[in-house]
């Protein structure tokens, strides 16, 4: 059982295309280092089904990170496809790129990038006045008071904690009402209780909103919240877990020989 208590995941079948919102196919990452061309990701694919939470667990940050990024419009890749909600995003035109970032997909960074003059509040509104998007009150209330942010809307984030600060971020990529929501080592430097209200927190949003949830992390205990989970080890995948759990989780590392130490 997770150290995160009653959380479940729910077992999911990925063959059932209707299920599916995001799809990764045979995707190729390469990279130039020092003038030679370096295989970041190597043949992955992968599927993340509609309103649910799917894990990417790595024992590699920058490979963890260059597949996130993927997904959330920041690059392309050198081979293979990506499509989201029925569209191919890895041969976008730039300016139809920056549209699917603004409009489809939420970036939830680890280290939450608020802007560190404006409070809680205008941090929130920011994506929205930048997109010339008008402010759904209703809509807007509901999700500030699913994060629990309504006591600290005035605050700046240097005088909130990193839970406040997180939650702030993931507020306000979910209210651009995306559909994909990319979230890199949400639960990082937080202590166990904190990093249970985030992933919980998550799955509520997945469920609740119906967006699917694309987690990267190197941490095996955050992995194990999810619905289903990918093992990426040196930019290959490793190994699938549906429905996982810590102990399976850590079986699974072993036996794919991934060294979180």
């Amino acid at each position: 059982m997770s150290i995160f208590g009653n959380f479940s995941s729910t077992s999911l079948s990925l063959s059932d295309a209707e299920n599916i919102l995001a799809t990764g196919h045979d995707i190729h990452l390469t990279t130039i280092k020092a003038g030679y061309p370096v295989a970041v990701l190597k043949d992955v694919s992968l599927k993340i089904p509609t309103a649910q939470i799917v894990s990417v667990l790595s024992n590699s940050a920058t490979t963890k990170l260059a597949l996130l990024q993927l997904f959330a419009g920041l690059n392309t890749p050198t081979q293979g496809y990506i499509a989201v909600d029925g569209q191919r995003i890895d041969h976008l035109s730039a300016n139809k790129l920056a549209q699917y970032r603004k409009q489809e997909v939420g970036w939830v960074a680890e280290s939450q990038n608020l802007l560190p003059a404006l409070s809680i509040e205008k941090n929130l509104h920011l994506p929205l006045w930048i997109n010339n998007s008008a402010v759904e009150s209703d809509f807007y209330q509901e999700i500030v008071d699913l994060c629990e942010l309504s006591p600290y809307l005035k605050w700046l984030p240097e005088d909130a904690s990193p839970l406040v600060c997180q939650k702030t971020a993931i507020a306000r990529a979910v209210l651009n009402r995306v559909k994909l929501l990319v979230c890199d080592e949400p639960t990082a430097n937080m202590d166990t209780k904190d990093a249970k209200e985030i992933l919980g927190l998550l799955d509520i949003i997945a469920k609740e909103q119906k967006i699917s949830v694309l987690l990267g992390t190197t941490n095996p205990v955050t992995a194990s919240f999810s619905s289903y989970m990918y093992l990426l080890r040196d930019g290959i995948i490793a190994g699938e877990i549906n429905a996982p759990n810590l102990e399976a989780v850590l079986v699974a590392t072993q036996t794919f020989e991934l060294d979180f130490s």
